[in-house]
Parts: C-alpha cells; sequence; structure tokens
C-alpha cells in the first residue's frame, strides 16, 4: 500500500524536474511563470480537499481501508502517510503537467485544427460535430454540465490515485494503473498535444482569423455552457491563449482531449473490479465525450483518439516488462 504510494511520488517528482528543465529553455521568465501554476495547482488541490462530498469521501475511504486491510494488521500512521503520500503526489503531478502544458504553444504555432475538423466532418457525413450535439439537447444547463464535465470528472480523475493505493492489494495492477494515469496526462496531455497543436472549435475563428465557427457562442450561450463554471474557464483559458505573455502561457490545447483520457483510466480500473461499475463508469465515459463537443471544447475525434490510445496502452502495459519491475 504504502510503497506503492512512494513510487508514485516518486514519479511525480521526477515529472516536476523533467518539466522544470523543458520550461527553462522554453519560458523567458519561468519563475513567475512557475508562480502562477503552482498557485493555480494549489487552488484546486485546496477545492478538492475542502469540498464537503470529497472531504466526507476521504474521511470515510481512510476508516473503510482500515478495515480492509484489517484493523490490526495497518495502523493509522500508515494508513494517513499513504493518503499524504497520494495527495501530495497528485499535487506535484498536476503542477508538472499543468506547467508543461501551458509551454506547448511557446515551442511552435497551433496548426492541426482544419484537419480534424475535416476528420469530423469525414465520420459525421459533412456535419459538425458540435452543431449535432447541441441539435440533440439544445439546453442541458449550467448546472448538468459543471456537474459531469466539472465536479465529477475532477473527484473521480484526481481523488484516483488516493483510492487505487486504499484499496487495491494487487501491486502489478497498482503498477500498471499508476504508469496508465501518468500516460493519460503526460502522453496524451503534453506530448501528443504538442505534436497535434490545436486549439479547438471554440477559439477557432479568433486565433485563425476566420468565421466558420460564428453561430458557435449562440449556441454556447443557449445551451447553459456560457454561464456554467466550466464556461467561465473556458474565457480565461481564451485570455491566456490570446494575451501572448509567456509569464502566463497557455493551457489550451484541443487533441487529445485529456478529460476523456483520464476518465478512460478509471472506467478501465472500474471494468476490472466490478462489472457493475464499469458499465457506470462507461455511461460516464459517454458523457464526458459527448460534453467535450458540446462545450466547443474538441472536435469529436479528440475525444475518440483519446479512447483508443488508452485502450491501446492498457494492452501494452499488460504485457510490459516495466510494469513489473515497478511492482517489484
Amino acid at each position: 500500500m504504502k510503497i506503492m504510494a512512494q513510487r508514485f511520488f516518486m514519479l511525480s517528482l521526477v515529472f516536476v524536474l523533467a518539466t522544470v528543465i523543458w520550461v527553462l529553455i522554453f519560458v523567458d521568465e519561468p519563475l513567475p511563470f512557475f508562480a502562477r501554476n503552482a498557485q493555480m495547482s494549489g487552488f484546486f488541490i485546496e477545492s478538492l480537499l475542502t469540498t464537503s462530498y470529497n472531504l466526507v469521501g476521504i474521511v470515510v475511504a481512510l476508516v473503510l481501508a482500515r478495515l480492509y486491510h484489517g484493523w490490526r494488521q495497518v495502523s493509522w500512521s500508515q494508513i494517513l502517510s499513504t493518503a499524504l503520500l497520494a495527495f501530495t503526489g497528485i499535487a506535484l503531478f498536476m503542477v508538472a503537467f499543468g506547467s508543461f502544458k501551458a509551454t506547448l504553444g511557446m515551442v511552435w504555432p497551433f496548426y492541426a485544427d482544419d484537419i480534424f475538423a475535416e476528420m469530423d466532418r469525414w465520420m459525421l457525413f459533412g456535419q459538425e460535430a458540435w452543431v449535432i450535439a447541441h441539435q440533440l439537447i439544445p439546453e442541458l444547463g449550467a448546472k448538468w454540465i459543471d456537474l459531469i464535465y466539472g465536479r465529477m470528472w475532477i473527484s473521480l480523475v484526481f481523488l484516483f490515485p488516493f483510492f487505487l493505493f486504499l484499496f487495491d492489494k494487487d501491486k502489478v495492477r497498482i503498477a500498471r494503473y499508476i504508469l496508465l494515469y501518468f500516460a493519460a496526462f503526460f502522453l496524451v496531455g503534453n506530448i501528443l498535444a504538442l505534436v497535434f497543436l490545436s486549439v479547438g472549435p471554440v477559439y477557432y475563428d479568433t486565433y485563425y482569423g476566420a468565421n466558420l465557427y460564428a453561430n458557435l457562442p449562440a449556441a454556447l450561450d443557449k445551451s447553459g455552457v456560457s454561464a456554467s463554471f466550466i464556461g467561465n474557464v473556458q474565457s480565461i483559458l481564451g485570455e491566456a491563449l490570446f494575451a501572448n505573455d509567456s509569464k502566463l502561457g497557455s493551457d489550451v490545447a484541443a487533441f487529445p482531449s485529456v478529460h476523456v483520457s483520464t476518465i478512460m483510466v478509471v472506467a478501465l480500473y472500474a471494468v476490472e473490479r466490478s462489472r457493475v461499475l464499469g458499465f457506470a463508469m462507461a455511461i460516464l465515459v459517454a458523457a464526458i465525450l459527448f460534453l467535450s463537443v458540446y462545450t466547443g471544447y474538441h472536435w469529436l475525434v479528440d475525444g475518440l483518439a483519446s479512447i483508443l490510445i488508452m485502450i491501446a496502452v492498457n494492452a501494452w502495459l499488460k504485457r510490459s516488462q516495466i510494469v513489473t519491475r515497478l511492482a517489484k
């Protein structure tokens, strides 16, 4: 239990150190840049841990974890130290991921949106994915958007390592999902996002000086996206994208979808542990995929690619000796 949490923490620390080197190469003023990203990550972690339902869930999980492992076999110090390592690792991980992602637009310009837009139209017989999504549900409402694409996603994805270390006794499986978790963020959200740098439909017209998605803002207003917390974040990200400020960077990168890749990690794990949980998570993955398009953040291909990538990485990890070494 604690050993695997320690290894997660060490991998997160390595990720931070690698990101520091990366940022020093591409950012002119790295200290304000890191301060901004550390502050954002700190606020995010604080919100995660102080939200009432998350806090209650964490406390209950700590008690259940001791019962699960045997009240006399595992002490409170072991349980709490495991939890502390998990949350510290998550915090470090978020700083590294966010800082790396914020540099992507400094490496080279966004360029790949036309490719993904055309792929969407090819798959949908000439139609735009966001148009179909809003035709299906014209007015979803801010409450549901924030609940599913915001709070549910945040809680499940960022508390996943915590629950993994406390409630799984299979070290090989834990090791595989630690690596899959890293792949969902670093491989998908940093490396592939850099290779296929794209802004997504919501920022397309402003970034490229076009008028192809002029009707999208009205659809976002009508549907409740603009009035939601997700819509507010969208505005903030857009301001950073177009500010061209090296102290801030930009967290925009559409392909592949990190929302979908990360929830896929949780879903794949759920499928292995319980058919009922697996079915529920499959529905949630579909909802997150739908909302990634509905909010205007992503092309449809962004989410579909994330699903296929995570399935492929998981299949490879099942046969990889890296997992075995990490579990020893």
